[in-house]
């Protein structure tokens, strides 16, 4: 009787904690619904239709990816001011490297879009109103892009079904140009389902990012790159090179400098070759900041084609 009793008490509560969640999702869902109806429904957006299982389509992963490259954080408590706003529109709605369907439409249409549109945007995106007064005039030029110099690329994630919508976690690699090597960033967003949202329908409410790269420390390992060399005066014992390749995920920047002061064979061998794709070995037995930017060669060849990337082939299976 007294288990009975229980089992009964235990189901009525789990009634009610599944009826407080649906209640929590309605009224959100339809503060959006609201939302859309007072401030956008002239745009006429086509309603999203979900499935049964959450899918990770390619506006809503492009937003990610850009998010996390601007490392903009945020939760359902903050607030944008002037200087967010004018970041806002020159980051996502005037950056090269990151579109979407809806911005791509209107770069096509007329290449402008309005303050409407703009806060419909970033509605979108965070399910919350906000008016650009940053934006003075009625329409803002999306033709006029800034080159960006990072993009993002989303390498991994998973999902967890909550009862007001769903977390993602996932992972980041960034690459930046001028720069060999790539960061890593991992994340967790909450989602919900926007159904005008022209993120596939999903909004982020909020997004925290953690920087994973491992620190540059020593090693003392023998690592490999491949350089092109880019200079023509060796009088410092110095030679700057290009980076166009490596054996190891450690980030380079694109130019590095090779330090021959000590070893003037390796100098000469450099100037003799200096129009040739050189193979250098060195030894990481110094701490460098975020990017390696200068190393002491140990050894160095010209790049062979066959030989090389046989050598490249073995190392790849004793690793392994």
């Amino acid at each position: 009787m007294i288990r009975t009793k229980i089992k009964k008490n235990i189901f009525i509560l789990s009634i009610v904690l599944l009826s407080i969640g649906f209640i929590r999702y309605m009224a959100s869902y339809n503060k959006c619904e609201a939302i859309y109806i007072n401030e956008f429904s002239n745009l006429m957006i086509d309603k999203k239709q979900y499935g049964k299982t959450f899918e990770l389509n390619e506006n809503l992963k492009s937003l990610i990816e850009n998010i996390v490259v601007q490392h903009d954080e945020y939760d359902e408590n903050s607030d944008i001011d002037k200087s967010f706003q004018e970041h806002f529109v020159r980051h996502y709605l005037k950056n090269s490297i990151f579109t979407f369907d809806y911005l791509y439409h209107a770069y096509k249409n007329d290449g402008n879009l309005s303050r409407q549109q703009v806060e419909y945007i970033y509605w979108s995106m965070t399910a919350k109103y906000k008016a650009f007064d940053s934006i003075e005039e009625n329409t803002i030029d999306i033709t006029n892009t800034a080159i960006g110099s990072s993009h993002g690329e989303l390498v991994d994630y998973s999902y967890t079904k909550l009862a007001d919508g769903i977390s993602l976690n996932g992972m980041v690699e960034i690459h930046t140009a001028g720069y060999i090597g790539t960061r890593k960033y991992a994340f967790i967003a909450c989602l919900k389902e926007n159904p005008y949202s022209c993120f596939d329908g999903y909004s982020i409410v909020s997004i925290v990012i953690e920087d994973k790269t491992p620190d540059i420390s020593p090693d003392y390992k023998v690592h490999t790159i491949r350089v092109l060399c880019m200079d023509d005066d060796y009088s410092d014992g110095k030679a700057d090179v290009e980076v166009t390749g490596s054996n190891d995920d450690l980030l380079y920047n694109h130019f590095i400098t090779l330090n021959l002061s000590d070893n003037k064979e390796l100098l000469n061998y450099v100037k003799q070759n200096e129009h040739e794709s050189l193979v250098v070995e060195y030894m990481l037995d110094t701490s460098h900041g975020m990017y390696i930017d200068e190393i002491v060669p140990q050894k160095i060849w010209v790049y062979n084609s066959w030989r090389d990337s046989f050598l490249e082939a073995l190392e790849q299976i004793h690793t392994h």
